[in-house]
C-alpha cells in the first residue's frame, strides 16, 4: 500500500506494469517475470509507447516515449518511474 496518499509504492507500480502487460498482450499473469525483458513477452516499440503513455496518465508524469525501451523490464521500469515520482515530489517541495 502507498505510503503517501497519491504516490504508489514501487511494488504497486510493478503490479500495474504486470497488469498492463497481461491486458495489452493478452498473456497469462504467470508469464510475467519482473526481471525479464519486455520483448520476451512480445512487447514491441509501438505497444511500449502506449504503456509509457498509460503510465504518464496514471502517475501524472511526462516521460520520453523511449522510457520503456531504456528500462526494459518490470523492475527497471518501476524503478525508473519511482525516480521520476521522487523528482516530481522534490520539485513540488522546493516550490513551496
Amino acid at each position: 500500500m502507498s505510503t503517501k496518499a497519491d504516490t504508489p509504492s514501487e511494488a504497486e507500480i510493478q503490479e500495474w506494469c504486470a497488469s498492463y502487460l497481461v491486458t495489452a498482450l493478452r498473456i497469462k499473469r504467470d508469464r510475467i517475470g519482473f526481471d525479464a525483458d519486455f520483448a520476451s513477452f512480445g512487447l514491441d516499440s509501438v505497444e511500449s509507447v502506449f504503456m509509457v503513455t498509460a503510465a504518464e496518465d496514471w502517475l501524472g508524469l511526462e516521460l520520453g516515449s523511449e522510457a520503456a525501451i531504456e528500462n526494459p523490464s518490470v523492475n527497471a521500469f518501476a524503478a525508473f518511474l519511482m525516480k521520476c515520482l521522487e523528482k516530481k515530489a522534490a520539485g513540488r517541495a522546493g516550490g513551496r
